[in-house]
C-alpha cells in the first residue's frame, strides 16, 4: 500500500473502488476516512465500492432487493436497469409501483385502474412480456388487490419505488415472506431504514444495494449491522454503492 494510500503525514487517505480507480467521496463527508476506513473500503470483501454502468443492469437470481440511498444517488436507476436486464433473461413482465410519479418512469405509459393491470401484466402475449406502470396513490384497497393477484399468479418482476408509502401493508409484508412461493422476485428503493423500511421487511434476508445515506439512524444501522463506517456510508459518490446481504 502506497504511504497516500495509509493516509501518511500530510496527506488526504483515498477511497478506490473495486477496480483500483480512486473516488471522490463527494459533499457531506466530513472528517475524511480514516485510514483503517479506506482500508475496508477497498477490501474486495463486503465493504468493496461498485458503480453502476451508464447501460445495463445486473441480471437477477429470484430473490429480494433493496436499493437505499438518499435521493438523486441512482438507486432507482439501478433498480429499473436489474428490472431490464432480468426480463431480457427471463421473459417476466415488469409491474412497477410508482409511489410518488417518479421521473425516472415517465417515459413509460401509466395503467390508470387495477383492473387494467391485471390484464396488461397477466394476459399478454407472454413472448413479449410488457413494462407496466401504476401509481396508485392513496388507493390501499387497489394496492392490496395487485399484492393479492402477484401472490397468485406469481412470474413477475415487481418493483415498487419509495417502498416508505407501503412499508406496514400487510399485503406486501406477506409477499416478502412467500416471494419464492410466489415465483415473485421483488425490488424495493428506500431512502431510510425504520421510517421507510421497516424490520419486518429486513428481517426476510434481502439483497442490499447501498448507495448513499445521510439519515443519523440509517447511518448508525448500517454501521451497528453491516460494519460499514459512517464516513462511507455517507460519502459514496452517485451511483455508487455498496451491495451487501443484510
Amino acid at each position: 500500500m502506497s504511504e497516500e494510500e495509509k493516509g501518511g503525514e500530510g496527506l488526504e487517505p483515498v477511497i478506490r473502488d473495486s477496480s483500483g480507480q480512486p473516488l471522490s467521496v463527494g459533499p457531506g463527508a466530513s472528517p475524511p476516512p480514516s485510514p483503517a476506513e479506506v482500508e475496508a473500503a477497498v477490501d474486495p470483501g463486503a465493504n468493496a465500492i461498485h458503480e453502476s454502468p451508464e447501460e445495463g443492469g445486473e441480471i437477477l437470481a429470484p430473490g429480494l432487493y433493496v436499493y437505499l440511498g438518499t435521493t438523486q444517488m441512482g438507486k432507482t436507476y439501478k433498480a429499473l436497469a436489474d428490472a431490464w436486464a432480468t426480463q431480457a433473461a427471463t421473459r417476466q413482465p415488469i409491474l412497477i409501483i410508482d409511489s410518488q410519479g417518479a421521473r425516472n418512469f415517465k417515459e413509460f405509459p401509466h395503467t390508470k385502474t387495477v383492473e387494467e393491470v391485471v390484464e396488461k401484466v397477466w394476459a399478454e402475449n407472454p413472448s413479449d412480456p410488457p413494462v407496466v406502470v401504476w401509481t396508485p396513490g392513496d388507493d390501499e384497497e387497489g394496492f392490496d388487490s395487485l399484492m393479492d393477484a402477484a401472490r397468485e399468479a406469481g412470474h413477475l418482476l415487481l418493483l415498487v419505488d419509495e417502498v416508505s408509502f407501503w412499508a406496514s401493508n400487510p399485503k406486501l409484508r406477506t409477499l416478502f415472506r412467500v416471494w419464492a412461493h410466489a415465483e415473485v422476485t421483488l425490488l424495493v428503493t428506500a431512502q431510510n431504514v425504520g421510517t421507510d423500511l421497516a424490520q419486518p421487511l429486513l428481517a426476510c434476508n434481502p439483497r442490499l444495494f447501498l448507495f448513499r445515506v445521510t439519515g443519523p439512524r440509517t447511518v448508525d444501522w448500517a454501521l451497528r449491522y453491516l460494519d460499514i463506517p459512517p464516513t462511507l456510508a455517507r460519502g459514496l459518490p452517485p451511483r455508487h454503492y455498496l451491495d451487501r446481504r443484510f
